[in-house]
């Protein structure tokens, strides 16, 4: 299917969140990830079962601290 990760069109036969999370070297435990697919935040617990669709536009955003 394909789908948009971050501004960049990709194709992936991944089926959950979770799978494509994985696939694209994203560290699924590393705290201070938000994710939103179509503009709707997916909280961590939901990523295993959030089925994705031909279409989906999908932001990463993580936390840095700084000054």
């Amino acid at each position: 299917m394909k789908l948009t990760l971050n501004g960049r069109l990709l194709e992936s036969e991944c089926e959950t969140l979770l799978a494509l999370l994985r696939e694209q070297g994203i560290d699924t435990e590393q705290r201070g990830i938000a994710v939103a697919i179509d503009d709707q935040v997916i909280t961590r617990g939901y990523w295993e079962g959030r089925a994705l669709a031909d279409g989906d536009v999908i932001e990463v955003i993580t936390a840095m601290q700084g000054g």
